[in-house]
């Protein structure tokens, strides 16, 4: 009888530590997530703000006659 209560309670105990387990990878996901979200923004927000590669006059006439 003894035995099948330490199992019992190493079972009992093996399942608390894998839900807390579980509970741990699922906060740590959520904050990778937030930080993710942060950079994401970011880098969105610095797409409107790329100046131009050349000036605005160099490109709109081209020479065909070579």
């Amino acid at each position: 009888m003894d035995t099948s209560v330490t199992g019992i309670a190493s079972v009992a105990l093996a399942q608390t530590q894998q839900q807390n387990s579980d509970a741990l990878h699922v906060r740590v996901l959520g904050k990778a997530l937030d930080s993710q979200t942060t950079t994401a923004a970011g880098l969105i927000s610095m797409i409107g703000q790329v100046p131009p590669a050349s000036p605005e006059h160099l490109g709109n006439h081209i020479d065909v006659m070579v």
